[in-house]
């Protein structure tokens, strides 16, 4: 997957838009590299500290390589790790990334219930759940511990190759580790109570506590660089204007309402780097086409299904089968007063709205062209629905002034419900009249 990103290292700003995951476009990620280089080849242990040695060359103790390679591919839980080819770096390093957070996850469910025993008020039974809760634990930790530590050098071990990818996360990775290292510290503090036998104590609730809140922000770091490009993933299943359920999709991703709501608005102040509008309040992404003379198709498309409509009641009249359509100059007043009364019904229900709602709402004032993109479809139907109140009133109230038009096109789907009621009524008539009489 290329990377095609406007992030240039020389120009980067301090704001937080290189840590918003750029826009994948194919499977490579491209870096700058002299010119000439030769094909990336196995690094020497002095060149590449994460790369793990050979099984059949010995150990170096003397190099730091050797320890860094044993975190990054412990016997137990990771396989050997191989050289990356070009272009593997982004997608490897995502991949890591969304592997630490499941093995996060993981180890906060353990915390869960740990939590909920220590929160027992009974001493006998919290002793008891507690006691439990650790037996049950204790391989998941021994595991999650490991998996994690081995995840996080490989992180470093990819960094640490790709300079660019550095520069753009690299505070993030480390704010991660922080976070590892100081739940670790609790963990271990833990188990030292319980060993002590003081499972009942106090510190244990507020050690799993703190665990836990280490967990959850660990939770939300690795999100902040990888939800914004799945994002973009979903967005490319809909169609334009279809709107993205982010809660619903990436609750499991982030399972804390307000960690989700805080990465909305991250994501928000940064529209470049999603292919949607973001409605923070409904927690909602608004399909956007990424190109903008394709947003600028659908205000021409708009405005060419509007004045089709013209050509057509230009036409009706020639036409000559019903004497209330047969009157060119009214039915194409009635049709332009039908249209500017939906524009305001349109516009009065934007504006309250932005009253109501306050800057949270994804609002026709903020950008008008982007607006008309995404309701696109929406306001296709609502040209169609002017086509039918104009035609409608021509029919129900053949002597109607343009106030009355206006009034129609404001309030365009409580008349077509009437004016469809009536004209099945009068089909049913007119059936009942053409069938045979036995």
């Amino acid at each position: 997957m290329e990377i095609r990103s406007s992030i240039h290292p020389p120009e980067l700003p301090g704001t937080l838009q290189p840590k918003i995951a750029p826009t994948l476009v194919e499977d490579t990620l491209v870096l700058p590299t002299p010119a000439g280089s030769p094909p990336p080849a196995a690094p020497s242990a002095a060149s590449a500290p994460t790369q793990p040695t050979q099984p059949t060359q010995p150990t170096q103790p003397s190099t730091a390589s050797t320890t860094v390679a044993a975190a990054v591919a412990p016997a137990s839980s990771e396989p050997p790790t191989r050289p990356l080819a070009p272009g593997e770096a982004l997608p490897r390093f995502f991949g890591l990334l969304l592997e630490l957070r499941a093995e996060v996850q993981n180890l906060q469910e353990s915390m869960a219930r740990l939590r909920s025993g220590a929160a027992l008020v009974d001493a006998d039974a919290r002793a008891a759940e507690l006691a439990a809760a650790l037996a049950e634990g204790e391989s998941i930790d021994r595991r999650n511990r490991s998996r994690i530590g081995g995840l996080l050098a490989r992180l470093r071990g990819i960094m640490e190759g790709e300079p660019r990818l550095h520069q753009w996360c690299a505070d993030q990775v480390i704010h991660v580790e922080n976070c590892w290292e100081r739940a670790e510290y609790h963990l271990d503090r833990l188990r030292e109570l319980v060993g002590q036998g003081k499972a009942s104590d106090a510190a244990v609730l507020a050690g799993a506590i703190e665990v836990a809140a280490r967990l959850q922000k660990i939770t939300f770091m690795a999100a902040y660089l990888t939800v914004p490009q799945r994002v973009n993933d979903h967005l490319g299943q809909l169609r334009i204007g279809q709107a993205l359920d982010f809660h619903r999709d990436f609750g499991d991703e982030l399972p804390d309402a307000a960690d989700r709501h805080k990465l909305l608005v991250t994501m928000r102040s940064h529209p470049n780097e999603i292919h949607g509008v973001i409605d923070v309040e409904r927690g909602l992404i608004y399909k956007t086409a990424s190109q903008r003379r394709r947003q600028v198709l659908s205000l021409v498309m708009q405005a060419i299904l509007f004045l089709f409509g013209f050509g057509i009641f230009a036409v009706l009249p020639e036409v000559g089968a019903w004497k209330e359509l047969s009157d060119r100059a009214l039915l194409l007043e009635r049709y332009l007063f039908v249209a500017i009364g939906a524009v305001l019904h349109l516009s009065m229900s934007t504006l309250k709205q932005r009253r109501k709602g306050g800057e949270d709402d994804l609002m026709a004032l903020d950008d008008f062209l982007l607006w008309i993109h995404v309701r696109e479809v929406a306001i296709a139907w609502t040209v169609f629905s002017v086509w039918i109140g104009a035609i409608g009133l021509s029919f129900v109230s053949p002597q109607a002034t343009p106030e009355a038009a206006l009034i129609v096109g404001y309030s365009l789907d409580s008349f077509i419900d009437v004016f469809l009621l009536r004209f099945e009524a009068k089909a049913g008539s007119v059936a009942k009249s053409l069938a045979p009489r036995g």
